[in-house]
């Protein structure tokens, strides 16, 4: 008599090894990705902090720029004072007087600021790794608002000065009695070729205009920059932890 065996089953075994090994291979993926994923965060962070150093190096020598730039339009103010008194109430004032008060005060101002790393923040796709929102905000409204008028300003003012100011210099000024490169007299007896009341009174119009610029680039250009230079100097440095 003949006896037979059943085989025993294996579909509910090989069910749990594959759900097993399937679970074991879903949590391997899940860890490597999750260290990767750490991995690239402290890398973003620790380049993060990096370009936040140098946008605070940056900040710090726009904000002395600016400084500057405020004392000297403020030292300057008296000298704008003085040659418009010269041109239209001194009725005896002489060349060298005018020369020595209109020389010091059609300085040139250029605008030297320093972008370059918040330009590779923004190339590099950086700046969207600062989660701090109000700090985001305030580096797109110094960089790419306040910045970009006190430039255009400063351009406007330097071509006012080109067109208007060197024009009366080669018109009325000889060259052997000023050095333009310094902006002072070289000749103790200088001369103001056809000098007379109207053409005073054109220069005192012409360097009205040209105060008028330096004063809105400085009141409403200048000191906005300013201010959100230094609010940014405070948020970068508590946000990341710098001196």
């Amino acid at each position: 008599m003949e006896v037979h065996h059943t085989p025993p089953a294996h579909h509910s075994k090989k069910l749990k090894d594959y759900l097993f090994e399937f679970l074991m291979l879903f949590l391997a993926v899940t860890a490597g990705f999750f260290m990767e994923n750490r991995r690239e965060h402290y890398v973003e962070h620790k380049r993060e902090k990096q370009f936040a150093r140098q946008l605070l190096a940056d900040l710090r020598l726009d904000s002395g720029l600016f400084e500057n730039r405020k004392k000297e339009y403020q030292s300057r103010q008296n000298g704008y004072d003085k040659l418009l008194y010269i041109l239209i109430q001194k009725n005896d004032a002489s060349d060298k007087e005018v020369l020595e008060a209109l020389l010091p005060v059609t300085f040139v101002y250029d605008l030297q600021v320093t972008t370059t790393t918040y330009n590779q923040m923004k190339s590099s796709g950086v700046l969207r790794y600062i989660e701090n929102w109000e700090l985001t905000s305030n580096l797109q409204k110094y960089y790419d608002v306040l910045l970009p008028r006190c430039i255009n300003l400063t351009e406007t003012t330097r071509a006012y000065h080109l067109e208007n100011i060197n024009p009366f210099y080669l018109k009325h000024f000889r060259t052997q009695d000023i050095d333009l490169y310094e902006d002072t007299l070289i000749n103790k007896s200088p001369v103001i070729i056809d000098r007379s009341s109207q053409t005073d009174q054109n220069l005192a119009n012409i360097m009205g205009g040209y105060r008028y610029l330096l004063q809105i680039q400085g009141i409403t250009m200048n000191t906005p920059a300013l201010e959100k230079i230094k609010e940014l100097i405070t948020l970068i440095k508590a946000e990341y932890h710098l001196e």
